[in-house]
């Protein structure tokens, strides 16, 4: 429990201080007193997260969840990746053995929210084959469909990323 209260004082100082002193500031209120606020409603709030009381760390926004890690093999060949569909954990970490067997043509993976690829999750290097390179990322948390393809050609290498 001391190091969870620690770690809710670190975000406080780190993320709300600044933007707090300034607040206080302006308004001319006593800064210790909405830091002490602070504290006690996140405090309050930490024992409503369903940990059933067995004292179990509740992640803090500076941790992280790690999940499972899977081995993903992706090829492109012949201007086409070698799967329209690959499959990962929520959350899990991801380790693709990409292979580019096109000699003298880049290709490369990058994962999107969806088919407009406005939103990248992931992209790696472009790899001018033939070469096999190591991609390392983070499937992303929410279940779902997301898209992936090839960066250089993204109209021909296209597929679908889902996460379970």
């Amino acid at each position: 429990m001391l190091n969870y209260l620690i770690s809710i004082f670190e975000i406080l100082n780190n993320v709300y201080y600044i933007s707090v002193l300034k607040s206080c500031m302006i308004n001319r209120i006593n800064h210790t007193a909405i830091l002490l606020a602070t504290i006690v409603a996140i405090t309050l709030m930490a024992g409503c997260t369903g940990n059933g009381g067995t004292g179990s760390p509740v992640p803090t926004p500076a941790s992280t969840v790690t999940g499972s890690v899977v081995s993903i093999t992706l090829t492109g060949q012949n201007m086409a990746f070698d799967a329209k569909t690959l499959t990962a954990p929520a959350g899990s970490t991801v380790v693709m053995t990409f292979a580019n067997k096109d000699t003298n043509i880049p290709h490369n993976f990058a994962l999107y929210t969806d088919t407009t690829a406005m939103t990248k999750i992931f992209a790696g290097d472009l790899v001018t084959g033939p070469k096999t390179v190591t991609y390392t990322f983070t499937a992303p948390s929410i279940p779902g469909n997301y898209f992936f393809r090839c960066d250089a050609h993204p109209q021909l290498m296209t597929g679908t990323f889902i996460v379970t």
